[in-house]
């Protein structure tokens, strides 16, 4: 495994490491979700929805549409951003999601 640089802002380094775990929301395992939820938390106090009961594994790609769509169109939280915003809720692939080369949908 390559290491990263020691360049690396020392809030983010407790972040570093954590296992993929599928629907996972601690610093025993996560998902993306799961990651960017315990950033929030820890580093601004911020509590996220968990949504790890909405969709079935992270590969559920109708699942986690329904999610993004009912937050987006009902909840009234969210707020449309521009183009060059980060995309939290992308539809995952095998080659885009989750582990890297050959991560794929579970068995």
């Amino acid at each position: 495994m390559q290491r990263l640089p020691n360049v690396a802002p020392a809030w983010v380094r407790s972040f570093i490491g954590i296992k993929f775990k599928d629907r996972g929301r601690d610093q025993d395992g996560s998902d993306c979700w799961g990651l960017f939820r315990l950033v929030y938390a820890q580093r601004f106090g911020l509590a996220l929805p968990s949504y790890d009961a909405e969709y079935d594994h992270v590969f559920d790609a109708g699942g986690v549409q329904d999610v993004r769509t009912n937050e987006l169109d009902q909840s009234g939280r969210w707020e449309q951003l521009g183009e060059a915003a980060a995309r939290v809720f992308e539809r995952p692939s095998p080659r885009n999601h989750g582990g890297g080369p050959g991560a794929g949908p579970p068995p």
